[in-house]
């Protein structure tokens, strides 16, 4: 298609969106516009780890920089509340994640795109699919005309919501049981802890799993994921959640306490289950998904933001190769929902472990799988898979890439 002309818009400013806003524009498509609802990037949200977008981020020129705001990871380490060490590995530092706080990623991949590409406080409303565009319709009673429409609106996508309206029942993502506490902590804390330096550290026990790792400005991630009847209010700044979190962690060992203690900033969030991303469509007409919008990450694989970015890497691409909207869309879909679901259904499978209450679970989590983890480096050849599967995209697209 015309990468002079066509008109793409975006619904969502997180990783996947802006990260698409990124490789269209590499790719010569000049015309791209993203909406996001929020008036200002604030510092909100936690953080995560950057594994196999690295490769998307060397492909857009934002390598260097994100290296210089965010923390290498080389060690894990699992641990009994008691802090008795029951598992240790060592990370390939070729193929291994660095950690980083949501704001510093988001600010690098938004500062990063040229002015008038986002759009802030426009809130997604509705589309309307007029044969030859899509019209957007945003809550202060504005709208947009382009081309072609992405989703990347989250896991409560707005977009997946109209798109599928008739079979939500089967095709939203499912309350799984588990919500996750995210705390960002203050800069510095990591001179406190040098033996942390490098690590992600956990406890999983009685259906709980609490851990942390550095990322960005000597600050710690932490993370505390429980059980719960119904999902909680979603925040990213929930009031009164710091002496929820300190109730439910009163028990891990250092330096828990003292990551919660110098709390930045505390979110609360529901885990869900996406069930049938090989079912359902990721597009209609002109719009399509991509990201958590398409197929929701539980946390368990660290995974989640890696495969938005690599959505972006290949719709862009497919874009840029195929003369309609429609075969692009086909394609997309065919050629990212196999690895997609493998990954899902991988966390599905891990977290299902690592939360079980059970004896025999315990037992596993304790005595099976350290040495398997150890002797057949499950992380490393899991990370080689993925790292392998995103340079692969890279070499793609490069036949198509006009920007420098």
């Amino acid at each position: 298609m015309n990468r002079l002309t066509t008109k793409i818009g975006i619904v969502g400013g997180g990783v996947g969106g802006l990260t698409l806003a990124h490789c269209l524009r590499r790719v010569g498509f000049t015309n791209v516009h993203l909406y996001e609802r929020a008036s200002q990037w604030k510092d909100v949200g936690a953080g995560f780890s950057i594994q196999c977008g690295r490769e998307v981020l060397k492909y857009i020129g934002l390598h260097d920089r994100f290296r210089d705001r965010s923390h290498q990871l080389t060690h894990f380490k699992s641990i009994t509340k008691t802090g008795e060490t029951y598992m240790e590995l060592d990370f390939n530092p070729d193929i291994g994640p660095w950690g980083v706080s949501r704001p510093a990623f988001i600010n690098l991949l938004s500062s990063s795109l040229p002015e008038g590409v986002i759009h802030k406080n426009k809130t997604f409303q509705s589309y309307e699919d007029l044969n030859d565009k899509v019209k957007i319709n945003f809550a202060d009673g504005t709208h947009d005309e382009v081309s072609l429409l992405v989703g990347c609106d989250g896991v409560k996508s707005k977009v997946r919501e109209q798109m599928q309206r008739g079979s939500e029942s089967k095709f939203t993502p499912k309350y799984s049981g588990h919500s996750i506490f995210f705390s960002i902590s203050k800069p510095n804390l990591l001179e406190q802890f040098p033996e942390q330096r490098n690590t992600i550290q956990q406890i999983a026990t009685n259906g709980t799993i609490t851990g942390h790792f550095p990322v960005e400005d000597g600050r710690f991630l932490f993370y505390m994921i429980h059980p719960s009847t119904s999902a909680p209010q979603e925040s990213w700044d929930l009031e009164g959640a710091k002496d929820e979190l300190a109730k439910l962690s009163k028990d891990a060992p250092a330096p828990f306490a003292a990551l919660l203690e110098h709390a930045e900033r505390i979110i609360h969030l529901g885990m869900y289950d996406h069930l049938y991303i090989n079912e359902q469509p990721w597009s209609q007409g002109k719009v399509v998904l991509l990201g958590d919008a398409a197929h929701t990450f539980k946390p368990h694989l660290g995974q989640g933001a890696n495969q938005s970015m690599e959505d972006a890497l290949c719709l862009s691409r497919i874009l840029a190769q195929e003369d309609t909207v429609s075969k692009a869309f086909d394609r997309f879909e065919k050629e990212r929902k196999p690895k997609v679901w493998a990954l899902v259904s991988a966390a599905i499978r891990v977290g299902k472990l690592e939360l079980s209450t059970s004896g025999f679970a315990a037992f596993i989590r304790k005595k099976v799988l350290p040495p398997i983890f150890r002797y057949f480096d499950v992380f490393g050849k899991v990370w080689a898979r993925t790292l392998a599967d995103s340079k692969k995209e890279v070499e793609k697209i490069q036949p198509y890439t006009v920007r420098d």
